[in-house]
């Protein structure tokens, strides 16, 4: 399978496959992608993805959840490792709390924090009530 060839669900775009899962695919396919709960809430929309330029892997998600009077957009960092791919749905799910994750610090658009301190990302993750 080539780069822009589609999986079976028509849904998601894949580089390659092990067994039925992609083993690759390009940041651009991930971004917008929606994130729900277990439950089939919606937690947010990805709208960045923050590298580890030294190991080379994928830290976290940078997902968007709109303010209630759209002014905004609330931000929060969900390590990548708690996101699991579900192809079928064309949408990324993380085990989080619904209420804990809505009343989460967050950060906004605008004032971003260190996203390089560790310690910050950890705080996030429990504070969201985000289970890896």
């Amino acid at each position: 399978m080539t780069y822009g060839e589609t999986d079976e669900s028509k849904s998601v775009e894949i580089v390659g496959r092990k067994g039925s899962r992609a083993a690759l695919m390009g940041a651009s396919k991930l971004i917008a992608r929606e994130v729900k709960n277990i439950q089939g809430d919606h937690l947010g929309t990805i709208m960045d993805i923050v590298l580890n330029i030294d190991s080379g892997k994928i830290a976290y998600a940078i997902l968007a959840k709109e303010s209630v009077v759209l002014i905004s957009e609330k931000l929060f960092a969900v390590p990548w490792k708690c996101l699991k791919l579900d192809a079928s749905n064309n949408q990324f799910i993380v085990d989080a709390d619904i209420t804990q994750f809505n009343n989460a610090a967050g950060f906004d658009s605008k004032h971003w924090p260190d996203v390089a301190v560790q310690s910050w990302v950890d705080g996030i993750q429990s504070t969201a009530g985000i289970q890896p």
